[in-house]
C-alpha cells in the first residue's frame, strides 16, 4: 500500500488563529472598558468564558503551525490522525468501520466511523474527550476531520481509505468535491 501523508494547510491556521485572538482581545477591550459591568450575573460569566475559549482555540492553531507532524498519514497500519480537535492518533483498520465526507454547519469533514468492538480512544484531556461524545452524538461518527485544513487531495485520500477498508469506487464521496 502507499503511503499518504497529509499535510496541514498552514495558511488557513494563520487566518483561523489569527481571527480566534483577535475575537479574545475584543472580548478583553470590552471587558476592560467597561462596557460590560461585571455584577455577576451569568451573562458576564459566559463572556468571560467565551474569551477564554477564543484565546485557547486561537493559541491551538497558532501552536499548529510549528508542528512538523503531518496532519494525517495513511499507512498499513491504519490512519493516524494528527489534525483535529480530538486528534486520535494511530487508527488501526481493524477498528474503521467506515469513512465518508460530509459538510456539517458548512464545513467538509471526513468522518470515521469505528467498530462496535474497537480498541477505546485515549484522550488527553476530558475536553476532548467531551468533544469526542458530542462529535458521536451530531454526526454518527467518532471522529471528525476537518478537510479544509489538510493540504492534499480529498479525493485521493478518500480513494485510499475506501480501497484499504475494501469499500472502493463509491461515488457518494464524490458529491463532496
Amino acid at each position: 500500500m502507499n503511503i499518504v501523508i497529509a499535510r496541514r494547510k498552514k495558511h488557513l491556521l494563520y487566518v483561523q488563529g489569527i481571527g480566534l485572538l483577535a475575537y479574545a482581545l475584543l472580548g478583553y477591550i470590552l471587558y476592560y472598558f467597561e462596557y460590560l459591568k461585571m455584577d455577576g450575573n451569568l451573562f458576564d460569566l459566559f463572556f468571560l468564558g467565551l474569551i477564554v475559549m477564543h484565546l485557547l482555540l486561537g493559541l491551538r492553531s497558532i501552536i499548529l503551525i510549528f508542528k512538523t507532524t503531518p496532519a494525517m498519514v495513511v499507512n498499513d497500519q491504519g490512519v493516524t490522525d494528527n489534525i483535529s480537535f480530538v486528534n486520535a492518533g494511530l487508527i488501526k483498520w481493524e477498528d474503521i468501520s467506515d469513512c465518508e465526507l460530509k459538510k456539517y454547519n458548512g464545513v467538509k469533514y471526513m468522518l470515521i466511523t469505528l467498530t462496535e468492538n474497537h480498541k477505546p480512544l485515549v484522550f488527553k484531556s476530558r475536553i476532548k474527550e467531551g468533544v469526542a461524545k458530542l462529535t458521536l452524538k451530531n454526526t454518527g461518527a467518532h471522529i471528525a476531520i476537518n478537510c479544509d485544513l489538510i493540504l492534499y487531495d480529498r479525493q485521493l485520500l478518500m480513494d485510499t481509505i475506501l480501497t484499504k477498508l475494501g469499500k472502493p469506487n463509491l461515488d457518494r464521496h464524490l458529491l463532496m468535491n
